[in-house]
C-alpha cells in the first residue's frame, strides 16, 4: 500500500474514532440522564410508597374507628330493641287496665242505674225523729272510799271544764271524760271526775 493510500485510511480511521468517541460521549450523557430520570422516580415512587403506608395506617385507624362506631351503633340498635319491645308489653298492659276500668265503669253505671231506680221505687223515708235533749246527767266520782254517782241539770259537762264542789268536804273537781250512763236502760251522758 502507498503513503498516500496509508493516510487516507488514517484519517478515515481518526474520523471513526472521533465518531466513536462522539458516539460513546453523548451515550454517557444520554445514560447519565436516565440514570438522573431514575433516581428522581424512585425518589417519586419511594415518597409514594411512604404516602401510601401512611394512607394505610390511616385507613387502618378509619377501620378501627368505623369498627368501634358499628359495636355502638349494633348496642344502641339492641337497646332500642328492648326499649321498644318493653313499651310494647306497657303499651299491652296499658290497653287491659283500660279495658277493665272501662268494664267498672260500666258496672259502676248499672249500679248507679239500679240503685237510682230503687230509690225511685221506694216509698219515701220518715225521718226519724229527734232525740230529746239532755235535761241532766250524771257525774262519776271516784275516791279511795269507792265510786259516787251524782245527778245534776242540764247537759253534760265538757272535757277539762271545772265542776262546783258535790258534798261537803268544799272540793272541785274537773272533767277527765265523758261517757254513757253506767245505770242501764239510761240515756243520759255520764261525766267522769278527777280532783283538782
Amino acid at each position: 500500500m502507498r503513503l498516500d493510500e496509508l493516510a487516507v485510511y488514517e484519517r478515515g480511521l481518526e474520523e471513526r474514532a472521533e465518531w466513536v468517541e462522539h458516539r460513546l460521549h453523548r451515550g454517557a450523557l444520554e445514560l447519565d440522564e436516565r440514570a438522573a430520570a431514575l433516581e428522581r422516580t424512585a425518589r417519586k415512587l419511594e415518597s409514594e410508597a411512604t404516602r401510601l403506608t401512611e394512607l394505610g395506617a390511616e385507613l387502618s385507624q378509619r377501620e378501627a374507628e368505623l369498627g368501634e362506631l358499628a359495636a355502638a351503633f349494633n348496642e344502641r340498635g339492641a337497646r332500642l330493641s328492648a326499649a321498644e319491645a318493653e313499651v310494647l308489653q306497657r303499651e299491652e298492659r296499658l290497653a287491659g287496665r283500660e279495658a277493665r276500668v272501662v268494664r267498672l265503669v260500666r258496672r259502676i253505671a248499672e249500679r248507679r242505674a239500679r240503685v237510682s231506680a230503687a230509690v225511685r221505687a221506694a216509698p219515701p223515708a220518715v225521718a226519724p225523729a229527734p232525740e230529746p235533749r239532755a235535761t241532766s246527767h250524771l257525774l262519776l266520782l271516784a275516791s279511795a272510799a269507792g265510786y259516787a254517782l251524782h245527778e245534776r241539770e242540764g247537759p253534760v259537762p265538757e272535757r277539762g271544764s271545772e265542776v262546783a264542789p258535790l258534798g261537803e268536804d268544799g272540793r272541785s273537781y274537773r272533767v277527765a271524760g265523758a261517757g254513757p250512763s253506767p245505770l242501764p236502760g239510761d240515756r243520759r251522758r255520764c261525766a267522769y271526775l278527777e280532783p283538782l
